[in-house]
Parts: structure tokens; sequence; C-alpha cells
């Protein structure tokens, strides 16, 4: 004791060095960096058990995560246009040798695998244009056409044909010519209470937005009316919230457009 002043008892620099590292957990979470980066909760779809990419993975033919792989081995090389080719004529294959519906179909007849893969192909740009020339847009639909009550069939397949329409006028074009904005409003309505077709139809329709407000390519008014319908529903389910802001981005466009497009009722004279 020093001038009538208590001394705090000395800590050493290594006793310093361990509290700074070992005391952190003893600190309030105001002051503990690692609380700051705690894991963000899971989304929970109590309504639908197939978003697959919200939720554990039940088995090796149910996540389309589980297809990654394989997508990514197609990939590895830009000289392997004709494995990705193959993949469109295996997936057509199937269709033409599909059981009439409510039959029971084997492993090896479902082409939902074709189509998982073909979701994560078709995020090279590269690849985009090899699938346009291999009519995989035909493709896709006619599962979609085929296997409507599939649920995670619909669901690959939206996925695929909004992301193939990404800065491709003439897959746009091909799906205009199959009628794919028809199929998708249709899988809405057959998987009215399922988020991930749900979730997948918004997020193809807004990357055809082109498709929908282009005057000289947008479907007739029927097809329209539908589709703001159906992305209205799809707007007040507990859809994940990138697919609820497309469909709010997608509906207020539509809107805007067919009020614009409205015939303006003349002014009323008083005679």
């Amino acid at each position: 004791m020093r001038g009538g002043m208590t001394s705090k008892p000395s800590i050493s620099r290594m006793g310093t060095s361990n509290a700074c590292f070992t005391s952190t957990s003893s600190l309030p979470t105001s002051f503990n960096r690692s609380s700051k980066r705690r894991p963000r909760a899971i989304r929970k779809c109590t309504s639908d058990t197939s978003v697959w990419q919200a939720r554990a993975s039940n088995g090796p033919s149910v996540s389309l995560s589980n297809f990654r792989r394989k997508a990514t081995v197609l990939m590895a090389q830009r000289s392997n246009a004709s494995g990705v080719r193959n993949l469109v004529t295996v997936l057509e294959r199937k269709c033409k040798q599909a059981k009439p519906s409510g039959k029971a179909m084997s492993p090896q007849d479902d082409p939902f695998s074709e189509c998982a893969t073909l979701t994560y192909i078709a995020d090279d740009a590269y690849y985009r244009v090899v699938l346009g020339s291999a009519n995989c847009v035909s493709a896709l639909i006619k599962a979609m056409k085929l296997f409507p009550l599939h649920t995670i069939l619909q669901e690959a397949c939206c996925t695929a044909l909004g992301k193939l329409c990404i800065g491709s006028g003439s897959n746009l074009t091909d799906v205009k010519n199959e009628d794919g904005v028809q199929e998708i409003v249709s899988a809405m309505r057959t998987h009215s209470s399922s988020i991930a077709v749900q979730s997948a139809a918004c997020a193809a329709l807004r990357r055809m937005s082109a498709l929908l407000t282009e005057p000289t390519l947008k479907p007739d008014d029927k097809v329209m009316d539908d589709v703001i319908t159906s992305l209205k529903t799809a707007k007040s389910m507990y859809i994940t919230p990138v697919s609820k802001a497309q469909a709010e981005e997608l509906l207020s466009a539509l809107k805007l457009q067919k009020r614009l497009s409205s015939p303006t009722p003349s002014p009323t004279r008083c005679v």
C-alpha cells in the first residue's frame, strides 16, 4: 500500500491472454462476439413436407439437393454437352414410356431424377443454351402434363423452367409455344397446399416476366387472370421469403399493366 491506495493483484501476460480467451463464454451476451453469429433458425412449413431445402432429407430420392453432385459431375467439363443432351433424351424416353396416371411406377421409370438434375445444370449459362437446343423445355413441360400429381416432379420442373428462361429469349419462346405458363398455373392449382410447388412456381413466373408483360408474347386475358389469381393465393401462403417477394413484384407489375391496358371510360357530359 502506497499513499493510502490499495494495489490490485498483478496478472501476468500469459494469465491475461488466457483470461481473454477462456472467459468469453462467461461474458454477457452483449459482449460475447460468438453470440452475434448464431445460426439462423430454419423456417418451418407445417403444411408441406416437400420443402426439401428447409428440412433434413429422409432418403436418397427425396431432396432436390441430392442431385447436386450428379449435376456437378456433368458440368465439370464444358465439353460434356453430349452428356447433358443425353439426360434430356432419357427424360423424353421415360415420358414416352409413361404408364397411365394412377398406376404404380417403378423407380427406374420415374423421370424425377432427370428433372431434379436439370434444375442444377440450368444454373450455368452455357448449358442453358445446350439444353435449349436439346428441346429441354418441351421435355419438362411434357413431364408436367404426364405426371400432374407428382409433387416433387412438379417442383423440379417449375424450378428448371424458370432457370432456363434466364437471359434466353429462345427458351422463353419455347415456353410460350408449349403453353408452359398454363402448365405452371395448373401445377399451382393442383398442389394448392404445397409450399414447395408454390415457391418454385412463383420464382419461375417471375423469371418469365418478359413473357407475361410483353404485349406481343403474353398469353390471352384468361390465362393472365389465372396467373394473377394464383399469385395472390401463393402470396397469402407461408412460402419462402424470396418467392413471396418475387410473387409480390410480379403481381404489382401485372396489375399495373392490366390497369393501363384497360380502356378508360369517356367523361360524361351534362346537357
